[in-house]
């Protein structure tokens, strides 16, 4: 693969994420990216640390924390931290960076949430030019079945 993207909203699905992305052989760039909801005190596409007010540092410091593991994982990393519609910002930034693969996580909201709310994940996958790799929020547990033991 050359150029992943990983959206990420820093949730406990990121760390599966990262885990993943551990083992890959990613020849070109992962893409870490952090979509912030549209703020009309700030204008622009970009958003540039010192262009932030205060409470948004937060953001593009954990993204730089994502970004030096997956630095030690041995693969070249570009932060993004971009305002907008989230869906939008991630099919953009897909056709921006000639994305490959996307990386994102889902929440597991159930069925009412994503009918009123909507899914990023679901938008992502009926919108994108590539192929996107949809990581659960949670381990899937495999019951153990019982051995018979004969007597």
């Amino acid at each position: 693969m050359k150029h992943i993207l990983v959206p990420t909203d820093f949730s406990e699905t990121t760390g599966l994420i990262m885990q993943t992305l551990d083992a890959w052989d990613v020849k070109g760039k992962v893409f870490l990216l952090h979509v912030l909801p549209f703020d009309a005190a700030l204008v622009g596409d970009d958003v540039e640390p010192l262009d932030m007010p205060c409470e948004k540092q937060p953001q593009k410091h954990r993204l730089e924390q994502l970004a030096q593991r997956v630095r030690a994982a041995g693969h070249q990393v570009e932060t993004q931290l971009l305002m907008g519609s989230t869906v939008e910002t991630i099919l953009d930034q897909v056709e921006r960076c000639n994305i490959d693969l996307v990386v994102m996580g889902s929440h597991d909201h159930g069925a009412l949430y994503d009918l009123i709310v909507g899914s990023t994940s679901e938008g992502v996958l009926r919108k994108a030019t590539c192929p996107v790799l949809i990581v659960p929020s949670h381990a899937r547990q495999t019951k153990e079945v019982p051995h018979a033991h004969p007597e």
